[in-house]
Formats: structure tokens, sequence, C-alpha cells
């Protein structure tokens, strides 16, 4: 069996889970709860768009609820700067993909399995991502997913340094970057997603 469905819907897993977040909630970095639930539910109904099977669907919704969490060792200074960060500045902001599976998620067994997606889902099509750069069929299926449903979401938040954006023109710039940024395919089935969201 794979290790995730042994944890699947063990105590040990909800106490992690809730260990983590509470640890976020506590250093007010972001509204932890309130941002994991807008993750999980992207994550659930890209994972429905793309029929994942109901095991990928499961390391999908776990990965969704973790994959941010190096952002609490980000300064507040930085997170929350109201102006374009510096290049000293943008280093530590992509240090948190190394934070999120080094520091936290790597000690905890459940969370081996979707490793990988976390530490890749800042990765792009292109090659333009971090930290290593890689590109097209080398970042991991889950990875892209969640790096779109990323951009998505951030594109859809109120930043100190703009206004979010209407759903619409969020939608507009995954749409730019889809075959470039993003691979074609799962923007497509993103777009899929976001007009069976709009007439259910």
């Amino acid at each position: 069996p794979h290790p995730f469905d042994r944890y699947r819907r063990s105590a040990v897993r909800r106490a992690v889970l809730e260990r983590i977040i509470g640890l976020v909630d506590a250093l007010e970095v972001f509204n932890a709860r309130m941002l994991i639930a807008q993750d999980n539910d992207l994550a659930r109904q890209m994972a429905e768009a793309l029929e994942m099977n109901g095991q990928k669907q499961r390391a999908l919704l776990l990965a969704a609820k973790v994959y941010d969490l190096g952002k609490f060792a980000i300064p507040q200074s930085i997170l929350h700067a109201p102006r374009e960060l510096t290049p000293a500045e943008k280093q530590v902001v992509m240090g948190h993909v190394n934070t999120a599976v080094q520091d936290i998620l790597r000690a905890h067994k459940i969370f081996v399995p979707i490793l990988s997606f976390v530490k890749f889902h800042h990765e792009r099509w292109d090659g333009s991502g971090y930290p290593w750069h890689l590109k097209k069929d080398e970042i991991p299926v889950e990875a892209m997913i969640l790096g779109i449903l990323d951009v998505y979401r951030a594109l859809a938040t109120d930043r100190p340094y703009r206004p979010r954006l209407a759903a619409e023109q969020a939608r507009t710039e995954i749409q730019a970057g889809r075959g470039r940024l993003f691979d074609a395919e799962l923007a497509d089935a993103f777009f899929r997603m976001l007009d069976k969201a709009q007439f259910d």
C-alpha cells in the first residue's frame, strides 16, 4: 500500500496538521486556516476536473494544506512589505520552500510522499521557476497543479502593495502563462474547473 494510506484517517495525521497550522496562526504570519481551506477547496475541484483516483487526490489535498507553511519563517517586514521586494528580500522569500520541506515536513512520515509536490510548486513549465529551474515533465504533476492554484489565489487576494484582482482578471493572468509558465493541459483543466464552479 502507498505510505500515505496508512495515515490517511489517523489521529496522528490530524494532530500533526493542527500543530503545524496552529504554529503559523500563533505567529500571525497570515490567516492560515482561511487560506488552507481555500487551497484545499481549489485542489479538490482541480483533482475532480482531472479525474484523479482517490489515492492521488488525497495526496494532493494533503499537499494543499501544507505547501506554503515555510512562509512562517519569513520576517513580516518582508511578507507584508507595501512595495516591490529587493533582490535580497526575494531570496529570503524563495527560501520558504526549503524551510517547509527541510525544517517542518520531512520530520513527519505522513508528509514524505508529498515532499516533492511542496518542494517544486514554484517551478515553471519553461524553467523560469525556483529553486531548481526544473522544466516540463521534470516537475511533478501535483507540484504544477499547486503552482497554478498558488498563483491564482495570490492574484485574487489583497496584498500590501496591490488590491486583489477580479476573478476574470486572475484567470486572464493564468491564461497568459498557459504553455509557458504552466502546462497547457493543466491550465485547461483549471479553466474547466472555474467554469464548472461558476455554473454549479
